[in-house]
């Protein structure tokens, strides 16, 4: 009988235990080397895994849960061109032939309602006014008066109608006009509750935006001090090391206006509505300015100049437009949004051609900053 045999490097790797041998030496010694902090990661992940078996565990916390009071009934709407119906909030009508001046009305009846609760409204830069059984009693252009400023459009906030218990089973009005025509059709959030619990409400909401806020804010300050003490210490060039902090710190600022928070601190809202259409339209800048510096190829140094001069000027033909009310400064959001696309598909290509440059090249040279 032929008998194949199995070749003499194969089988002395599947039998052959030295391999084997050296490689546990090489794990006892890391333990042996560090075995308090596996120790530490072994006694982390069981400390988090004993803290999850009491999740089912119920108190009474006595804090508000955030939850507000539903309406009992769906919101019904009367629209400028004659349409009615029943609708939920928030929501997004389709008009046609808008005229900013005409005014169109949501209302409800109020649930039973308790001494110390209001009625929320988020009005996104748009005139509101709210009504309870006829009475006015929330007016976005009360606060405003007379004053005129370089940007009129209201800003976007949660404004607060105070109510009392004799307000129960009452109807509540909502009219919406003006502002611009991509923000007239939209019917912002509610809520309906007392003050405590909003604030949860609010805070439950933006919980995502505010860690990304403090995360960028927090890296950006790391990448601003190292700019400042290799700079100054070792007295070498850094800039790109300051427009990546630069670039983290307008993200920041520029998510901060999408916290709905902010208005607990700043009390003016066009000041964060306008901050929103500012940064987002200087975004890219930092990062094109980041591809003009190091050991880079000319081609992509010139490449980002112009990426800079463009996003430059971009901002600076949209303030033109918008002090000669040729274009308000609001309406060039879509313009600065498919702006925005086209500069990430930019660096994308200025990357690739970064790379393929110094794989070829094999540079020496290059660096992070």
């Amino acid at each position: 009988m032929y008998v194949r045999e199995c070749p003499k490097d194969i089988a002395v790797g599947a039998f052959d235990s030295k391999g084997l041998r050296e490689r546990m030496k090489k794990v006892l010694l890391f333990l042996k080397r560090k075995w308090i902090p596996a120790l530490y990661v072994i006694l982390f992940f069981f400390s988090i895994f004993i803290a999850l078996l009491t999740i089912k565990s119920e108190e009474n916390v006595k804090l508000g849960t955030g939850k507000g009071i539903a309406f009992a009934t769906a919101w019904h709407y009367k629209l400028p061109d004659g349409r009615e119906g029943d609708t939920v909030i928030p929501t997004k009508f389709s008009m046609e032939d808008i005229n900013l001046s005409e005014c169109y009305y949501l209302s409800n009846r109020l649930p039973d309602v308790n001494i110390g609760m209001s009625y929320y409204y988020y009005a996104r830069h748009t005139t509101t006014r709210i009504f309870i059984d006829g009475e006015l009693r929330y007016d976005t252009q009360e606060a405003n008066g007379d004053v005129k400023t370089w940007f009129p459009m209201q800003g976007a906030f949660y404004c607060e109608v105070p109510l009392q218990a004799e307000d129960s089973g009452k109807e509540i009005v909502i009219e919406i006009s003006g502002g611009k025509k991509n923000y007239y059709t939209y019917v912002g959030d509610d809520y309906l509750g007392d003050r405590g619990n909003f604030v949860i409400y609010m805070m439950q909401s933006d919980i995502g935006d505010m860690l990304g806020v403090i995360t960028l804010i927090v890296i950006g300050l790391i990448l601003f001090v190292l700019w400042f003490v290799l700079t100054f210490v070792t007295k070498a060039s850094y800039n790109e090391c300051l427009c990546l902090s630069l670039f983290m710190l307008s993200l920041s600022l520029w998510l901060c206006t999408e916290v709905t928070c902010v208005q607990f601190f700043i009390q003016k809202s066009k000041v964060y509505s306008v901050l929103a259409y500012e940064m987002l339209m200087i975004i890219p800048i930092p990062v094109m300015l980041y591809y003009t510096y190091g050991y880079r190829p000319k081609t992509v140094k010139r490449l980002g100049k112009i990426g800079t001069l463009f996003f430059m000027a971009i901002w600076g033909i949209a303030h033109v437009l918008h002090l000669a009310k040729v274009v308000d400064l609001s309406e060039t959001l879509p313009v600065s949004q498919t702006f925005l696309c086209l500069g990430a598909i930019y660096m994308t290509v200025m990357q690739i051609m970064e790379s393929v440059h110094f794989i070829f090249h094999r540079s020496k040279n290059r660096s992070i900053f």
